[in-house]
């Protein structure tokens, strides 16, 4: 079953998958998302999630970096993404991910708050449920951000500075993808961050081991032939998993990213474990769709049947 990615060039969440894919040597189609909302062919493939990337395999919709990977590991195992062990790998990537992502994010966007258009900060402010700020309120933001993010790369340099090529050993694993992709959003803007905070040194080194592990094999595809392909493919017979927290398989759920920036997904629930959710979901176009979550991060909650 070919692998489809939804995504964005510029998209840093899905540059960490683009590498991943790359990693395990695997061919994939791209299908282009819009950066900014509305999302008119992404939206209804998810669900109404419109966070970018997702990784499509049929009818099956995997949202969010945590899952994608652990699908990715789980039909392509070689190269392994936890030659350390998953428990460092996981604790490493949960703190790239929040306190050392987001501080980058604020930080670049604040150098760049008067070069970026007005839907972005609306669209991303959207995000987390708020009201777009005004440009000065963003570079301000971004200055705070810094004194958060300049100990972060203190940390990063600590982990490389006895010459290892990546933070855990010598091949890269789940913490070098989740930690890089934060750096590299850095340069991805008019006001390059990167070469003004790490110039040089062993996390460049780094970073450029990184980069040369590339893409795989892209070729592109369109939101139409992905959808056709949806449509004409019958979802795959899951494991159901066991019931939790007052809800089990053939329960109707919906979920959502916990900081409310998104529409909640509603579906019936075909697997249900302490990693995982995957709802069963009807569109009116490509039919019958299930679309799969981690746990990590989300709100699971029941859902009316009428």
């Amino acid at each position: 079953m070919p692998l489809i990615l939804h995504h964005y060039d510029a998209s840093p969440f899905s540059e960490k998958v683009r590498l991943v894919l790359g990693l395990k040597g695997l061919a994939w189609h791209s299908v282009v998302v819009p950066e900014v909302m509305p999302k008119p062919d992404y939206v209804p493939l998810t669900g109404g999630y419109r966070r970018v990337p997702a990784l499509q395999i049929g009818a099956h919709i995997h949202c969010d970096t945590a899952r994608i990977l652990a699908e990715l590991e789980a039909r392509h195992p070689a190269p392994a993404l936890y030659p350390s062990g998953r428990p460092a790998n996981e604790i490493i990537a949960r703190w790239a991910e929040s306190q050392l992502f987001w501080a980058a994010a604020h930080y670049v966007t604040g150098l760049n708050a008067d070069l970026l258009p007005q839907r972005f900060h609306v669209d991303r402010a959207s995000m987390r449920g708020r009201e777009a700020p005004p440009p000065d309120a963003v570079r301000k933001a971004g200055m705070r951000a810094l004194a958060q993010l300049r100990p972060a790369i203190h940390w990063i340099q600590g982990l490389l500075h006895d010459g290892r090529r990546h933070l855990l050993g010598p091949v890269p694993e789940l913490a070098d993808f989740a930690v890089y992709h934060g750096f590299w959003m850095l340069g991805q803007f008019p006001r390059n961050a990167l070469d003004d905070l790490v110039p040089g040194g062993p996390i460049r080194s780094w970073m450029d081991r990184m980069a040369a592990i590339g893409h795989g094999s892209r070729s592109e595809m369109t939101a139409a032939e992905a959808q056709a392909m949806a449509a004409h493919c019958m979802p795959e017979v899951l494991d159901p998993g066991l019931p939790m927290d007052g809800l089990a398989a053939g329960d109707m759920a919906s979920i959502r990213p916990e900081d409310r920036g998104s529409p909640a997904v509603t579906g019936r629930i075909l697997r249900l474990t302490a990693d995982e959710v995957a709802l069963a979901r009807t569109d009116p176009v490509m039919d019958d769709l299930v679309v799969h979550f981690p746990r990590l991060g989300y709100l699971l909650r029941a859902a009316a049947t009428g």
